[in-house]
């Protein structure tokens, strides 16, 4: 057991430069195993204003101009990278306006 416990905790540690660069250095994760999706939080509680899908599957959920969080879908079938390199070219996006 604590063999387990102590891979999750490294695993929780890799984190931190996600939090590090997360506006206000908050991030909440959360997944779905049903609809194989990850949701990555930088505000609570998240209500969106308005969101875009993009090009390579991720949701990026605006208040107002400010990003509050990301819904990156089929996150179960992508490698740690690719989640990685998704959330790094979102992140830092201007909105698109079509309005």
């Amino acid at each position: 057991m604590a063999g387990k416990l102590a891979t999750r905790l490294d695993d929780y540690v890799r984190l931190v430069p996600a939090v590090k660069q997360a506006p206000d250095k908050t991030l909440w994760l959360t997944y779905d195993p049903e609809a194989d999706v990850l949701y990555v939080n930088y505000r609570k509680p998240s209500r969106a204003s308005d969101s875009e899908l993009t090009d390579d599957d991720v949701i990026v959920r605006y208040d107002g101009d400010d990003i509050i969080g990301l819904t990156i879908l089929h996150a179960g079938h992508r490698t740690l990278k690719q989640i990685d390199e998704a959330v790094q070219k979102n992140v830092g996006r201007k909105r698109r306006r079509t309005r």
